[in-house]
């Protein structure tokens, strides 16, 4: 029979999982990561991680609804202490920045179609609070921080720089991954600013 935990002990083996999912996640894709892998990196018996989650697609939503949560008002926080006088150096930190975690984080993943798709099927109905477009919206309201009036361009570089995480998928194929989306970014963040 499982243990009982109490509140701080389930809310610390909650942030585990989380944790050890997204480490996980840097390797491997949601499909191939057991349940027993993520009970055994985070140091409990199996049938307690079913106190937490009905299944591992269940800890994945959190995981990305939490990664949202954060990573959004971390980076709405950045671009409101942005350096006037070199905006575009302070911009292409922030924006590589967002994509750099998302990668390190393995949060990349979840841009693969058949991945979210995967999650949000086998994830119990009313967990799946996350869309389809979530990441869409996510740079959306980043880049909507620039105020851009018009929303063609606003559109334009929106899915520009949504684009830019796809290449993530492929980083076993790129090189110094991280300098050639410096250089990419760059060059969005000079079209942004003209």
């Amino acid at each position: 029979m499982p243990k009982t935990f109490s509140a701080q002990e389930r809310e610390n083996i909650r942030k585990i999982l989380l944790k050890e999912a997204s480490s996980l996640l840097c390797h491997k894709s949601v499909r191939d990561i057991t349940v027993d892998e993520l009970v055994n990196a985070a140091g409990i018996a199996k049938g307690s991680f079913y106190l937490f989650y009905k299944s591992k697609e269940e800890l994945f939503l959190d995981f990305m609804e939490d990664f949202f949560l954060s990573e959004e008002d971390k980076y709405l926080d950045m671009l409101s202490v942005l350096d006037e006088n070199h905006i575009v150096t302070s911009l292409t930190k922030v924006l590589l920045s967002m994509l750099m975690d998302s990668y390190k984080s393995g949060m990349y993943r979840f841009f693969d179609e058949k991945e979210m798709n995967y999650v949000l099927r086998k994830a119990e109905g009313g967990k799946a609070k996350i869309r389809e477009n979530a990441w869409k919206d996510y740079c959306h309201k980043i880049l909507g921080y620039f105020m851009i009036e018009d929303d063609e361009s606003l559109e334009k570089f929106d899915s520009a720089f949504y684009s830019l995480f796809f290449i993530l998928l492929h980083d076993n194929q790129i090189e110094e991954i991280e300098k050639a989306l410096a250089v990419l970014v760059r060059g969005l963040t000079l079209a942004l600013v003209e």
